[in-house]
């Protein structure tokens, strides 16, 4: 399983948001990095991370959702 991260944020909220959105459509992911707030403090941003054959599809689910300009990088899974 390979995985690509698709965003990063210090907003716990919006990662659970984003979570939901996830796994409503099945898509494989891993949040990373979710415990690090209560170690560090503010700041220390949480990585969600994407299966690479679900990674379009995130990145579509995630767009209509109003997340756009979150994507990190926004690249599809395309190659040149």
């Amino acid at each position: 399983m390979a995985l690509r991260e698709i965003l990063r944020t210090d907003e716990i909220g919006k990662v659970a948001v984003i979570e939901s959105l996830l796994l409503a459509e099945n898509i494989t992911h891993l949040i990373a990095d979710r415990n690090v707030q209560a170690y560090g403090g503010t700041g220390l941003q949480v990585r969600v991370l994407i299966e690479s054959d679900d990674f379009d599809k995130a990145v579509e689910i995630l767009t209509e959702a109003g997340f756009k300009s979150e994507i990190y990088p926004l690249k599809t899974n395309k190659t040149n």
